[in-house]
């Protein structure tokens, strides 16, 4: 079975590159906005990752990131915050709010791939220990 991502990004150029990205190895959910996606996760959707621009229309990326991850049901979904914006405060933020990780675009996409695949292993880990 294929893990599931949920890719949230409000920019149609990203979410299709994001889309065929990750599409060929793993079910991708893209959303264009936070609204869409928390929609999305109340319906019982739960994605092995979450990747989600920091910048959105409404409620931004941040904000999103703090919503599920003080939600007992999505907090222990593993996010990963991209920005074009390369304000360290930014990225210090979601780390804090409790992002795995931050990657600045443009990004390379065999590092970003990378990047996502060992978030994966660890959270397939993490799953397999709780059962």
């Amino acid at each position: 079975m294929k893990q599931q991502l949920l890719l949230i990004d409000d920019n149609p150029m990203m979410g299709g590159f994001l889309t065929h990205l990750f599409g060929k190895d793993h079910d991708v959910m893209w959303c264009t906005t936070a609204e869409e996606a928390l929609g999305w996760l109340q319906k019982r959707n739960l994605p092995d990752l979450i990747i989600c621009d920091y910048e959105l229309t409404g409620i931004s990326g941040l904000e999103f990131l703090k919503h599920i991850k003080k939600t007992g049901f999505f907090k222990d979904i593993p996010v990963m915050m991209l920005s074009g914006k390369t304000n360290s405060e930014n990225r210090i933020k979601c780390l804090e709010a409790g992002a795995e990780d931050f990657i600045m675009k443009p990004f390379n996409p065999t590092e970003l791939g990378i990047k996502v695949g060992n978030l994966l292993t660890k959270s397939n880990e993490i799953a397999k220990k709780a059962y």
